[in-house]
């Protein structure tokens, strides 16, 4: 079995609050857990982050795409 390593950034936009790993995992700092995700009707899967008091709702495949290859 082949053991692949995880890279981890800030989120792009939620900086200071979640990081990403390069496997889809997103992390809350101030908890320290691992977020759960849940399947749109779309199939893709989405997530709900707090910036400033406000929930935000984002797709991880995009959260990813913004973290590591920029806006």
């Amino acid at each position: 079995m082949i053991e692949q390593r995880v890279t981890w950034r800030d989120a792009l936009g939620f900086e200071g609050s979640y990081v990403v790993g390069s496997n889809g995992t997103v992390k809350s700092l101030l908890s320290g857990k691992t977020l759960k995700s849940w399947r749109l009707n779309s199939g893709y899967q989405c997530l709900r982050l707090r910036r400033g008091g406000q929930y935000h709702s984002v797709t991880v495949h995009r959260l990813v795409a913004s973290t590591f290859l920029g806006p």
